[in-house]
C-alpha cells in the first residue's frame, strides 16, 4: 500500500510542477521499478499453514528454499510491526520452535499478522486436543486389553 501511495505521487507530480522531461522520464522509470518490487517480493515467498504443518518457501523457478516446522513444535510466535507497518496492519511474524538457536521461521510482509498468530494458536489447541482424544481411546483400549488378559491369567 505504502508503494502505491508513492507510486502515485511520482505520477501526479509533474503535472502540478512545471518539471523538466528528464525528471518525468525518471519517475516513470522509479515508479516502474517500484512496481517490479511489489511483484517480484509477492512471488517469491510463499508461506502456508496445512495440516499439522507451518511452511515457507523462498524463490522462483532454480533456487528454491523450503522451511517446515510441525505445529506441535512451535514453543513461541512473535509478530513484529513497525509504526507504518501497523497503520497498513502488515508485518513479519517469527515461529520459534524448541531446539537450537537456527529453529525459527520468518514470515515477512504479512498481511493481518495478528490474525495468522491467532489462527496458528488455534491450530495447535485443535491438534493438541485431537492427539489427547487419540492417546485416552489408546489408553482405555490397552487397560480392557490388560483386564481381558489378567482374568484370563487368573481362569
Amino acid at each position: 500500500m505504502g508503494s502505491f501511495i508513492a507510486m502515485l505521487i511520482l505520477i501526479v507530480m509533474p503535472f502540478f510542477f512545471d518539471m523538466p522531461k528528464i525528471q518525468i522520464v525518471l519517475n516513470i522509470l522509479l515508479v516502474s521499478l517500484l512496481i517490479l518490487m511489489v511483484i517480484y517480493n509477492r512471488y517469491i515467498w510463499q508461506f502456508r499453514i496445512n495440516d499439522g504443518n507451518v511452511q515457507s518457501r523462498h524463490g522462483i523457478i532454480t533456487c528454491i528454499e523450503e522451511q517446515s516446522i510441525r505445529l506441535k513444535g512451535i514453543r513461541d510466535i512473535q509478530v513484529k510491526q513497525t509504526g507504518i507497518q501497523r497503520i497498513f496492519d502488515v508485518g513479519d511474524v517469527e515461529f520459534t520452535t524448541a531446539g537450537d538457536s537456527n529453529s525459527k521461521m520468518v514470515f515477512v510482509g504479512i498481511k493481518s499478522p495478528l490474525s495468522l498468530k491467532e489462527k496458528v494458536l488455534q491450530q495447535q489447541v485443535r491438534k493438541n486436543k485431537k492427539n489427547g482424544k487419540k492417546k485416552e481411546k489408546k489408553s482405555k483400549k490397552s487397560k480392557k486389553s490388560k483386564k481381558k488378559s489378567g482374568s484370563n491369567l487368573q481362569v
